[in-house]
């Protein structure tokens, strides 16, 4: 579970957390620069909006999954627009979101951005279970180096791969 909110209010929930489960919790910052999906960045929202309106969104090929309602994206537009917008403010369901992947038969989940949490969590949800999980910038490695493992990690588990446009 993630919580998100003031810095006060993570302070005191990991209090009375820890207080409630005693050992039975283990309690982790995790190094963000604010409080992603929740109301304290909901003005982000509005701007966001505008500059998405300006952004072509090209017919997808592959169903792309939302966050917060566990389920892949509309197939418009406008719609897939205003969902990335409001997405800001609104909690994640990521287990939810990779348990139903993983049970729509998806196997490989490629994390795009900085670092490597998204990967570790998605090895916590479908621990056991069938699945290749690995990041494409981890944080310390430099992002060309990070970028072309994992491709080749990717080649190597049997995925093809157009790589010409790299060259």
């Amino acid at each position: 579970v993630v919580i998100s909110g003031t810095s006060d209010g993570v302070q005191a929930a990991e209090r009375a957390l820890s207080e409630a489960c005693s050992e039975d919790l283990r309690i982790r910052r995790l190094k963000v620069s604010t409080a992603f999906h929740s109301p304290l960045v909901a003005e982000s929202a509005v701007p966001f909006a505008g500059f998405l309106s300006g952004v072509a969104f090209e017919p997808q090929r592959l169903p792309v999954w939302c966050g917060e309602t566990a389920a892949p994206h509309a197939l418009e537009a406008e719609a897939k627009r205003q969902r990335l917008a409001q997405q800001i403010a609104r909690r994640v369901r990521f287990v939810d979101m990779v348990e139903h992947m993983a049970d729509s038969g998806i196997q490989t989940f490629i994390e795009v951005g900085p670092g490597s949490v998204l990967t570790s969590l998605v090895g916590q949800v479908l621990k056991g279970r069938p699945h290749r999980a690995l990041s494409l910038d981890r944080r310390g490695s430099c992002g060309i180096e990070s970028l072309t493992r994992g491709l080749a990690q990717l080649v190597a588990a049997g995925l093809s791969i157009d790589l010409t446009a790299l060259w």
